[in-house]
């Protein structure tokens, strides 16, 4: 079944809120890790202040990420009839998304998601364990590198044109269409060969 333009555009919203918010708590897990795990040494002095300065910086990341997102969303619209260079052929069911960039396809995860973009930026892999690619895949989703779309189980990602992230997604596309292509001459080549009775 096919979004509606409203529907679309709330799933957009909904899309780019939750992902702000689960950065936002992720993001404050962590410093309260940290800082708790800090106070309970012996002899450690407590900085409210600081920790104070520390959450509202994390808040003013959100309000900036919030902004980015939302001037997204406007600017996008205006631009709904140019044309994009999708690495697969967009599904009909996603077509309300069109104007969110070029279509990379669709991933397991936001981990895997992530994983193909942190190997194609050169990362190492022990930095690719599931909950770092996830991150990448969604702070790159805040900074508008990438917008991703949750449908079925599956991870839609459009990439903003000319972006890192839309360079290293066509280059991954690009490659897995060489080596299938490949792959497909190689059997092709293949004989049958009858088994001695």
């Amino acid at each position: 079944m096919n979004m509606t333009r409203r529907e679309a555009h709330r799933a957009e919203i909904e899309r780019d809120l939750r992902l702000v918010s689960l950065g936002l708590l992720q993001a404050l897990e962590i410093l309260v890790d940290e800082e708790f795990a800090r106070l309970m040494r012996e002899h450690a002095s407590a900085a409210p202040f600081l920790l104070l300065d520390q959450i509202e910086t994390l808040v003013a990341t959100c309000r900036e990420d919030l902004g980015r997102l939302s001037s997204a969303r406007i600017e996008l619209r205006a631009e709904r009839d140019r044309s994009h260079a999708n690495s697969i052929p967009l599904p009909q069911a996603l077509a309300a998304f069109r104007h969110r960039g070029n279509y990379h396809g669709a991933f397991a995860s936001m981990s895997e998601l992530g994983r193909a973009l942190g190997m194609g930026l050169g990362l190492p892999e022990a930095w690719m364990d599931p909950s770092a690619a996830a991150v990448l895949a969604a702070g790159l989703h805040r900074r508008r590198e990438i917008w991703t779309f949750e449908r079925n189980g599956a991870i839609h990602v459009f990439g903003r044109p000319h972006s890192t992230a839309d360079r290293v997604l066509t280059a991954r596309a690009d490659y897995e269409a060489k080596t299938s292509g490949e792959h497909s001459t190689e059997t092709t080549t293949l004989r049958l060969v009858a088994q001695p009775a």
